[in-house]
Parts: structure tokens; C-alpha cells; sequence
């Protein structure tokens, strides 16, 4: 037992390390859910409808969807992993740490760009195109915020988006880089940014002016999950995730701009 708490420490303390606002983790009691900082909107509020009926007590565990899979890698004790990014999911599948029965891909996220005035937008409402995107450029515009690409499936994105637009190394200068995307947006609610590259998930209630991104200057976002293989909280978790295919679940997802999935969740989920 103790030796046990020594590694969850351990475990807590690498989580630390890697993603500062990893919240603690509930190895005992409880279902862990870890998921990609841009879900919290939607997640958290599955997590109050799952409590409220009288499931297992969930420890919401946010952060960039490569961290996390790192987490996992290194023992942290999560019972189901959400990503932002399919690749990652299937990773830790491919690993045996995930069942693979159990991977999902339930909706498709979507990049925006968002800005503080006196930036100005482009008139209308459309996806913001390659042409659009080069309002970064202005002098108005000192920096740029996303999220960082190496770990982080929407800032992945939004270096796809800028390659594409051939802004890339013209915004060099400009670019400054979250943990996840949600630091990207505080970088701009806090005004140290003029513009950020973010999910639309996270702009539901956005105090700026912002944009979706053509999903053509970028390669899809799959929102995919599944559960630790071997989680003694398997059948709590699936129906943690049988949530999402609820009418309240598929309203959530579109309510903070989702794309959701055609097709249901594989049997079990």
C-alpha cells in the first residue's frame, strides 16, 4: 500500500510537470476522466448531468491532448481518455494502454480565429479563407497566440492553417504558444494577444469577435475517446460516454460548434 502511493505520487507529481493545471487525480474512488482542455465546455457539463444522477463522482482532468497521452504513458491512473486528435487515442491503443474496442470518434472540432478591436474581421459571416487570414499581417497585430502544435491537436491545426495561407514564417515574430488552447485564449483575454487561433468550443460565450477557419486549410479534428484498458471503472465510463449520443449530448456538442458524427458509438458505449 505503500509503495502504491509512493507511484501515485509520482504519477501526480509527472502530471504536474507536464500539464500545469491538471487537477488531482482519483485513483481509489470515482471515475477519472482526462480530456482535451477545448471539451471542459461540454464535459463539464456531462460531468454535472452524470453526478446529478447518481453515478460515480468524476475527476475532470483537462489538458493538451498530447500531455495527457503522456500521462497515460507514464501511469496516471485515467479511466477514460477524450482527446482532441484521434492519433493520440490510437496511440496509446496501439500501446495496450486503451481498449481498442472501445475507441470512439463521436465529432469533428473546428479551428476560429478570434481578435481583440480595434483588429478588424472581414465583413460577413463565411469561414475565414487563406486571403482572410493574412489580417495578421497588420501592424495592429503584435502577436498571435495558438496553442503549441507538438502536443496540442488545435494548435496542430492552426500551424496547418497558416502553412496553407503561406503565413507561416511571415508571422515568425508574431507567434506565441500556449500549453493548450485554452492558455492560447487567455493569452488574448488577458490582452496579450490581438489574435488567437483556438476551437470554436471555447468561444460559446466569447466576449470578442471571431471567425471559424475553412476546415480545407486543415486537416480534420476528430474527437475520439476511450478507456484504460483494464479500468476497474469500465462500466461507469461507458456510460460516462453514452452521454455524448443523448439528444442533451448531441445538443451540447453542436451548441459549442461540433460537428457531430454520423454515425453511433460502437456497441458498449
Amino acid at each position: 500500500m505503500v509503495r502504491a502511493r509512493c507511484v501515485l505520487a509520482c504519477v501526480l507529481a509527472l502530471a504536474g510537470a507536464l500539464w500545469p493545471e491538471a487537477g488531482p487525480v482519483a485513483a481509489a474512488e470515482g471515475l477519472t476522466v482526462a480530456a482535451a482542455a477545448s471539451l471542459q465546455p461540454v464535459f463539464g457539463e456531462l460531468v454535472r448531468r452524470f453526478e446529478a444522477a447518481g453515478e460515480p463522482r468524476v475527476t475532470l482532468v483537462l489538458g493538451a491532448s498530447g500531455s495527457l497521452a503522456q500521462q497515460m504513458r507514464h501511469g496516471a491512473p485515467y479511466d477514460l481518455f477524450a482527446s482532441a486528435d484521434a492519433r493520440w487515442v490510437r496511440g496509446l491503443a496501439d500501446d495496450g494502454l486503451i481498449d481498442p474496442t472501445s475507441l470512439h470518434t463521436y465529432a469533428l472540432g473546428r479551428l476560429a480565429l478570434v481578435v481583440r478591436p480595434p483588429v478588424p474581421l472581414p465583413p460577413g459571416e463565411a469561414p475565414l479563407d487563406a486571403r482572410a487570414l493574412a489580417l495578421l499581417k497588420a501592424p495592429q497585430v503584435r502577436v498571435v497566440a495558438l496553442a503549441n502544435p507538438a502536443h496540442a491537436p488545435y494548435g496542430a491545426a492552426a500551424e496547418q492553417a497558416l502553412r496553407r495561407a503561406g503565413l507561416w514564417r511571415a508571422l515568425a515574430p508574431k507567434r506565441v504558444y500556449g500549453e493548450n488552447v485554452r492558455q492560447a485564449l487567455r493569452f488574448l483575454e488577458s490582452g496579450n494577444a490581438e489574435a488567437a487561433l483556438v476551437a470554436v468550443s471555447l468561444l460559446a460565450d466569447a466576449r470578442w469577435p471571431w471567425r471559424s477557419v475553412q476546415p480545407i486549410l486543415h486537416a480534420p479534428i476528430p474527437q475520439t475517446l476511450g478507456i484504460a484498458r483494464g479500468s476497474p471503472r469500465a462500466a461507469a465510463a461507458r456510460r460516462f460516454t453514452a452521454l455524448l449520443a443523448t439528444p442533451v449530448g448531441q445538443a451540447l456538442l453542436i451548441r459549442h460548434g461540433y460537428e457531430v458524427a454520423l454515425h453511433p458509438p460502437r456497441s458498449g458505449l
